[in-house]
């Protein structure tokens, strides 16, 4: 199994992000029914989709261009975190604006998915990178 996942770079990416997400997504449920708080304000589960589809992407992006445009990759990177806010702009932030301010709550709902997603590209991305060019 793992000799199918280190062949399969693009694979093993989805599932360590599918995993990481899921359980901070199930961290993140039970934080917010131990304060009492409402689970689902704050488009927490769009948050994290949007999120796990936006990594997923940016690394497939990333891996195609890895041998074509090395040079360009940070840039290409640099471009994909814009989308990404941008779709948090696009999304969340009118919603979370209506009542004039965000809520920690709020906050957490996109910021959480998308640290966890952002650190996981990072990572793998230098793992992938070291792997092509030694």
């Amino acid at each position: 199994m793992m000799t199918y996942l280190r062949n399969r770079p693009i694979t093993m990416f989805v599932l360590i992000l599918l995993v990481s997400l899921g359980i901070t997504f199930a961290v993140h449920l039970l934080i917010l029914s131990n304060l009492n708080m409402p689970l689902f304000d704050g488009k927490v589960t769009l948050a994290y989709t949007l999120n796990f589809l936006l990594a997923c992407l940016t690394y497939i992006f990333l891996f195609k261009q890895r041998k074509k445009n090395t040079d360009m990759l940070g840039y290409y990177f640099m471009g994909a975190s814009f989308v990404k806010f941008a779709v948090y702009f696009i999304f969340f932030h009118p919603s979370y604006k209506v009542d004039g301010l965000t809520s920690s709550v709020e906050f957490a709902a996109f910021f959480t998915p998308y640290g966890v997603s952002l650190i996981l590209e990072t990572l793998l991305l230098i793992v992938l990178l070291n792997k092509t060019t030694t």
